[in-house]
């Protein structure tokens, strides 16, 4: 095993991919920031966060979910 030589680490806090445990009380049980600003624009088109398996975290239209991500998830 080869140490790592290099680390990217990209932190995307505050997408909303999901709503929060009480979002029921509050009228967001349904909350998907980021799903429905893609679905607003007729989908997005991101490649290298594709292959890295951004459409493996949720579905995103127009993202596909790679079935070898080049990235941790």
């Amino acid at each position: 095993m080869h140490p790592l030589e290099r680390v990217f680490l990209l932190v995307m806090d505050g997408m909303g991919v999901g709503a929060a445990p009480d979002a029921d009380l509050f009228g967001d049980a349904h909350a998907n920031t980021f799903a429905n600003c893609a679905r607003a624009v007729g989908g997005l088109h991101l490649p290298n966060l594709e292959r890295l398996g951004l459409g493996r975290i949720i579905p995103i239209e127009g993202i596909d979910s790679v079935a070898d991500p080049l990235a941790s998830f």
